[in-house]
């Protein structure tokens, strides 16, 4: 869906993904915020596989995929629920320009192998429901629409900063398990033949593995996400060295300092935060 939201004009257009606000006592998400100077829209992006039967009136969804029904909630009516939330929050945070702008929601089935049918004799109801490019075509028609008089253009961008800065992102919380260190393997399992552990050469900074004889640069990215994992999200220098089975100091702080990583305390209670692994900052394949 990012692809065709690029065909827009976005001179006087404002686009926030992925945004997770507080509300009450709890958070609201949205996929995809839109806002004009004159109207917002929330969308909810779905990419289900199978077909798809909508059935607005019972407030439903039905998935085949593989010759089995799954029913869920009607992702129109989340992004109702988005909108409603977003409105309160927009008027509490004196943002009521933005607020009484016209709104919208939409939901945007973004695999382009799902078949989808809305069960409704209501058009404009069925038109809640679309695909990507006839997104683009509803979004610049709400453009060009000069009927309802427009907002300053800066204060869309004042609200959509304020919005920006009041993200909250999600931090997974992950239940370790009732074991004691000494009973994992330590080392950096060789993320090539799966079976030896690969020692550290700081001359070359690589990790070599002695049975399969493979070479990786960035090995211990997998070892630190499953110590993040299953013993702690922090690590120190000395832990490090531990679980890794490395004898020099020197080389696991650059080790950990080569990821950026978030800190706490200092000196010999210096510690790193494991936390972006687990949030996916990190790109490596968890393959075993």
């Amino acid at each position: 869906m990012d692809f065709h939201l690029q065909l827009l004009n976005h001179e006087e257009l404002v686009i926030i993904h992925d945004i997770r606000l507080p509300f009450m006592d709890s958070f609201f998400q949205i996929d995809t915020l839109i806002i004009g100077r004159t109207f917002m829209v929330v969308i909810e992006a779905k990419n289900y596989s199978g077909s798809i039967v909508v059935s607005p009136k019972s407030q439903q969804l039905v998935r085949t995929y593989k010759q089995t029904d799954q029913t869920f909630n009607d992702p129109l009516e989340q992004a109702k629920a988005a909108m409603r939330k977003l409105r309160k929050w927009l008027f509490k945070h004196d943002c009521n320009a933005v607020g009484n702008l016209l709104s919208y929601e939409q939901v945007v089935f973004t695999n382009e192998k799902t078949s989808f049918y809305v069960d409704t004799e209501i058009n404009l109801l069925a038109d809640k429901y679309c695909r990507p490019n006839a997104l683009i075509d509803k979004i610049e028609q709400l453009q060009v629409d000069k009927s309802t008089k427009a907002i300053p253009f800066s204060e869309v961008i004042r609200t959509s900063k304020l919005i920006a800065s009041s993200h909250q992102p999600w931090f997974p919380k992950y239940t370790k398990l009732e074991h004691h260190i000494s009973d994992l393997r330590k080392g950096v399992v060789c993320v090539t033949c799966k079976v030896g552990t690969m020692s550290y050469t700081p001359i070359s900074c690589k990790w070599f593995c002695p049975k399969c004889k493979a070479i990786s640069k960035d090995a211990h990215l997998l070892t630190l996400y499953h110590y993040a994992l299953l013993i702690n999200e922090t690590i120190s220098n000395k832990q490090f060295r531990r679980f890794f089975n490395m004898e020099s100091r020197s080389s696991a702080y650059w080790i950990l300092k080569s990821l950026n990583l978030p800190t706490l305390g200092s000196h010999r209670g210096l510690v790193y935060s494991l936390k972006p692994f687990l949030i996916g900052r990190f790109p490596f394949t968890d393959s075993f």
